[in-house]
């Protein structure tokens, strides 16, 4: 089967939160590529590519 790699970024926000004001400032901020699977591609007309 034909497929396209479906890959995203995610981010990790940590916030350090004062507890006299209540007002939040960014801690540290984590971003990564993740590969999250491959996805079948699909026609114009709605059928897969199958492979053989």
């Amino acid at each position: 089967t034909y497929a396209a790699p479906l890959k995203v970024t995610l981010r990790l926000v940590v916030w350090d939160v004062d507890e006299d004001t209540g007002s939040r400032s960014v801690r540290d901020i984590k971003e990564q590529d993740v590969y999250m699977g491959d996805m079948p591609l699909m026609t114009a007309n709605g059928t897969f590519i199958v492979n053989g």
